[in-house]
């Protein structure tokens, strides 16, 4: 369900594509591809409260960075929300890189087998599979291009593939890299060797250093095991993995100062390479065949996408360029960027649309419970709460509770002014609820039938709500109630006079009279011995397996061995 204004959205919508198709006809002449990106802009140089951050681009309608002064949101840090087997000898991931052109996550495997792959997240299949020869302490990837280094036979190298595993042109490192991690901004290669707490920059250019940034003070002592440099998160670019697993997210500006923005426990082992989607980290382990997917904390709301990205124009023609703003998961407020087409026309080799936009807050409802009592979180409009799922048992006359979850995700105040059903045998409580972003309670609903109304009972619960997509939202409710199983037991009373050491068999019978199975066990309880006091009593329980005793008037007996031997 998203919380945009769909009203206001589609006015914005409408005037970008005006703008935007009366910007194509000015630059028909254009030979060579648009960039929606200040290309070789510093990636740290705008002011993290700026409304009007450069955008970071991202082909084939990916969305692109946020605005600075939303975020970042916190989810829920350290979470693993997803995981990809490899095969059983690629243990030792030194390096992780994200791919957003082909939409894969790179690995490379230090050891036997020495290999480059891909791993595409929609299947979790394998797509490209490259035996490099030498293990590579990290990767990165940048513009179709993946670079690795850190080869224990030549640490002075940073190798270089294209993404069908052909090498290209080795680059020279301007420092060794034995040990050392890689990742880059765009910009610059920063370095780490994982014996220390330095991060080392360099222009990508002239491989000029330009900064060291020590953390000892941030990692408490510890060491670095590996690091990523995430340019869609400005208020927390640089990661660092620690020893055990600690990940740390630090924002640092143009001067090379940082801060911390956030730390947190991983899955509690020493990572052997870190990757980011954009929106998750991706963490390997040492001595495990496991890619892990883990939230980062950060709650994206990702509002500006365009496609596509570039393209070449001939004399006299056009082409439009879709811009998609999403409001899902935004705070109220105003949120600017600008769209920079980099083109080679002589007197306009920079043309800059200015996209501007104001979000009204909504809130929005999600209702779930557990899945073995009828959800889908796969498919949350065809769940049910089903109450004979809930319970082995649901007879007439009888009120039985299921607990649903009420949650705002949206990002204004959820109001729910009455929670009703028209079918008065499903009731619920509270029916009336406010809940801030990212609030949730729990609601019990509760069937019951009158004694003497059985029946098979298919309802609707309705939530009136100020969700502006949803302002009676529905959830689907059964419940089948059945008149109960009546017991009876014959004979009532067991009594005889025995000889010691004599063995006797008796038979009770038991009847269900009823409509329902009747279920039962069979405990007993010592109430008086000779020379045994009432302190001292035994207690003890023989279970039948699984008795169940269907509806009957009168019924053959049932014969079981005496419990009184």
């Amino acid at each position: 369900m998203e919380t945009s204004n769909r009203s206001f959205i589609t006015a914005i919508c409408i005037a970008l594509a005006v703008c935007l198709s009366a910007l194509t006809a000015t630059t028909a002449s254009a030979a060579e591809g648009v960039e929606a990106q200040r290309v070789g802009a510093d990636p740290r140089s705008e002011s993290r409260t700026s409304l009007s951050s450069p955008i970071q681009g991202v082909n084939q309608g990916i969305p692109v960075e946020t605005n600075p002064a939303v975020g970042p949101r916190r989810d829920d840090p350290g979470d693993v929300v997803a995981e990809y087997e490899l095969p059983e000898d690629y243990t030792e991931q030194q390096g992780i890189a994200w791919d957003p052109e082909n939409g894969w996550i790179w690995g490379a495997n230090y050891r036997e087998p020495c290999s480059l792959y891909a791993i595409d997240p929609d299947d979790g299949e394998m797509v490209v599979n490259i035996d490099i020869g030498q293990g590579l302490q990290g990767i990165f990837y940048l513009e179709g291009v993946l670079f690795g280094g850190g080869s224990t036979p030549n640490p002075w190298i940073i190798y270089r593939f294209d993404t069908e595993g052909n090498a290209l042109e080795n680059w020279n490192s301007p420092i060794n890299l034995t040990g050392s991690n890689i990742a880059t901004d765009g910009v610059h290669l920063f370095t780490c060797d994982y014996r220390t707490t330095t991060v080392n920059v360099f222009n990508l250019d002239d491989m000029e250093e330009v900064a060291s940034m020590n953390f000892n003070e941030v990692v408490e002592g510890g060491r670095i095991r590996t690091i990523e440099w995430v340019t869609a998160h400005p208020d927390g670019q640089l990661w660092l993995s620690g020893n055990n697993g600690h990940m740390y997210e630090l924002f640092v500006d143009e001067d090379w100062n940082f801060e911390l923005v956030q730390d947190f426990e991983a899955i509690g082992q020493t990572h052997s390479g870190i990757g980011h989607d954009g929106e998750n980290l991706w963490i390997g382990v040492w001595g495990n065949n496991i890619l892990y997917v883990v939230d980062d904390g950060v709650e994206e709301a990702n509002w500006l996408a365009y496609d596509p990205a570039e393209g070449e124009i001939e004399a006299d023609g056009q082409q439009e360029v879709t811009v998609t703003i999403d409001c899902h998961g935004l705070i109220d407020g105003d949120y600017e960027a600008d769209l920079t087409f980099t083109t080679n026309d002589p007197d306009d080799e920079e043309v800059v649309v200015a996209v501007v936009v104001h979000v009204e807050g909504a809130p929005d409802i999600t209702v779930t419970w557990p899945e073995e009592y009828g959800y889908n979180p796969d498919n949350p409009e065809e769940s049910l709460v089903d109450w004979n799922l809930a319970f082995d048992d649901v007879f007439v006359g009888v009120p039985y509770d299921v607990t649903v979850t009420v949650v705002n995700t949206g990002s204004a105040d959820l109001e729910v002014n009455d929670i009703f059903c028209e079918n008065n045998r499903f009731t619920a409580d509270p029916v009336e609820l406010v809940l801030a972003h990212d609030e949730s309670a729990d609601v019990t609903l509760t069937f019951q039938t009158d004694a003497d109304d059985p029946g098979d009972f298919v309802a609707a619960l309705v939530f009136a709500t100020n969700d502006p997509d949803a302002e009676e939202y529905e959830v689907a409710l059964h419940a089948e109630a059945m008149n109960p199983p009546e017991v009876r037991v014959e004979p009532g009373l067991i009594e005889d006079d025995l000889f010691v050491g004599a063995v006797e068999e008796y038979t009770i019978t038991v009847f269900n009279d009823g409509e329902a199975p009747l279920r039962f066990t069979v405990t007993h309880e010592i109430i008086n011995e000779p020379e045994r006091d009432a302190d001292n009593r035994y207690r003890g329980a023989r279970r039948l397996r699984r008795a169940s005793i269907q509806p009957t008037e009168v019924g053959p007996p049932v014969r079981s061995r005496s419990l009184f031997r």
